[in-house]
């Protein structure tokens, strides 16, 4: 299992006057398999949907607080998360977990995921329904 490990450095920067903080991510290698056997396998991430409110069900114009942070891949990979509000084919498509969208009257379709990178496997996906009255 990989561990994602974080090294803080800082880093006085002279030509902005104020330090800052620089987060940088270091993670193991990957495993390798010895000569002439399989790579060892990789697990598909974990999709946990939040929503405020729960259910989203409520008089339009219905704001939606929408949270993927919860969800995990069990090799610590890194997760990619993209968000459908309302099948409209504009998607949004990012490391954020969580965001905020306004729906108007009717119901809508929403369509959250999460991927860990890896060629080999799928988005993870989830269909939510909106009720904005």
């Amino acid at each position: 299992m990989r561990n994602l490990l974080l090294a803080s450095t800082s880093v006085m920067l002279v030509c902005c006057g104020e330090p800052r903080l620089v987060h940088i991510p270091v993670l193991d290698p990957p495993p390798t398999a010895e000569p002439g056997q399989p790579p060892p396998p990789n697990g598909l991430p974990h999709l946990i949907v939040k929503s405020h409110p729960d259910p989203p069900d409520g008089p339009a114009p219905l704001d939606v607080f929408w949270n993927l942070c919860n969800s995990f891949d069990p090799d610590d990979d890194l997760l990619t998360f993209t968000f459908n509000f309302d099948q409209d084919g504009r998607q949004y498509m990012g490391n954020g977990c969580d965001g905020n969208f306004r729906y108007h009257r009717g119901v809508h379709q929403t369509e959250l995921c999460v991927w860990d990178r890896d060629p080999r496997h799928p988005f993870i996906c989830q269909t939510i329904e909106v009720n904005a009255r």
